[in-house]
């Protein structure tokens, strides 16, 4: 077991300590210590004790391997910059437990100060986690949050969202990432079980589903205009195209149909798939009007696998055809190529800068919208009852 370290960081200050085969309760009386020493050094001559600056508990739950955790644990310090939090990221070690079911500890406490004075901190617990243990992280996590704020839980991989033991009651708000599900058809109908349990259970935020972000704001400006939006009551087909092969892949364009759906008020009709990736589906308007939907597996050069490709949609008013297509792949992925035609006049061309948002981005976004995102809850029903029908 190492003593606590303490260092001056710019305006402020930082306190390191690691242990093996720890019990929670010592991890616990180190935060204690550590934000005490913290609080005093940071108060002016002649003032109390700074009282704990935190407006959430971010608990990170990892089981690929130290690298993964590694990551996981800079994504946090990047969100703290902030948002002052206490961080437990916990790294799901493949292997036997250690005597007596303890764990490895790494504990960070800083305190920066700002301009005004007031400190920004970030408490920040690595857990290796091993064995037995690995099945009780309800218990083993929750002395470590602090009470009264909110907790959000990402889970890096396959969150247990079946089990009943899982600690998913810790949160409330879950992250995760469905194009990252170890099974991705159980899992996404999982997820959206979940989420359609409303306020009886945690806020639901995907990674995946702040990727599509570009996506469907491009579709929505396209029609925003007041001569536009008749359109979208008009139109007849819509097609995705993703990258990958695998109904795993399939997640990202479903969720796309999914918003279409959902905000449109198609009602899902009939699926089938085939093994090559292709998907065909009838939905039906609420006006009664057939809408024929088709996923497709493709070839993205420089996109990852489950990622949406090119978008389609099309349809019919006033006795003249209109279609839309975006694509992206290529010479550059950091951008989409928009194609607008309606009827006899020339068609509308523009590039859209599309660029990738880094993984913190994402959580940070998430973190902001996902309590109770309205928008994605009814794409995540309408997504898995597609999926589902297949």
């Amino acid at each position: 077991m190492a003593p606590a370290v303490t260092a001056r960081r710019g305006r402020g200050r930082s306190s390191a300590w690691k242990g093996s085969a720890v019990g929670v309760g010592e991890v616990v009386a180190q935060l204690t210590r550590m934000h005490a020493e913290l609080a005093q050094r940071d108060a002016r001559r002649g003032e109390h004790p700074h009282s704990r600056n935190c407006v959430m508990n971010l608990v990170v739950a990892v089981s690929d391997d130290r690298g993964r955790a590694a990551e996981a644990s800079r994504v946090v310090e990047a969100v703290a910059a902030t948002h002052p939090l206490r961080a437990v990221v916990v790294h799901l070690v493949p292997g036997r437990a250690r005597a007596g079911g303890r764990i490895e500890a790494e504990v960070t406490a800083e305190s920066r100060m700002l301009l005004s004075g007031a400190p920004i901190e970030r408490e920040q617990i690595l857990l290796h986690v091993r064995g037995e243990a690995r099945r009780h992280l309800f218990s083993l996590v929750e002395p470590l949050l602090v009470p009264d704020v909110p907790t959000y839980l990402w889970w890096t991989g396959s969150p247990p969202l079946g089990d009943r033991d899982s600690p998913l009651g810790l949160a409330d708000v879950l992250i995760v990432d469905s194009a990252a599900f170890a099974r991705p058809f159980d899992s996404f109908q999982e997820l959206a079980a979940l989420a359609a349990r409303g306020p009886a259970g945690p806020g639901v935020g995907d990674l995946q589903w702040a990727r599509l972000r570009a996506w469907r704001e491009t579709l929505a400006q396209v029609f925003a205009a007041a001569e536009r939006r008749p359109l979208l009551e008009r139109l007849s087909a819509a097609g995705v195209d993703y990258v990958g092969q695998g109904r795993g892949n399939r997640a990202g364009a479903a969720l796309l149909v999914g918003w279409l759906a959902s905000a449109l008020g198609w009602r899902l009709q009939g699926a089938r798939g085939d093994s090559a990736g292709a998907v065909s589906a009838r939905l039906e308007t609420a006006a009664g009007r057939a809408v024929d939907v088709e996923l497709r597996a493709v070839v993205g050069e420089g996109l990852a696998e489950g990622e949406v490709a090119a978008v389609r949609v099309q349809g019919e008013a006033g006795g003249q055809s209109f279609s839309l297509a975006i694509a992206r792949g290529g010479e550059s992925t950091a951008y989409a190529d928009l194609e607008f035609r309606m009827g006899d006049t020339p068609a509308i061309r523009q590039r859209l800068q599309f660029g990738r948002l880094s993984e913190t981005e994402l959580v940070l976004r998430l973190i902001q919208e996902a309590r109770r995102d309205e928008v994605f809850l009814p794409a995540l029903e309408a997504a898995a009852a597609l999926l589902g029908a297949i």
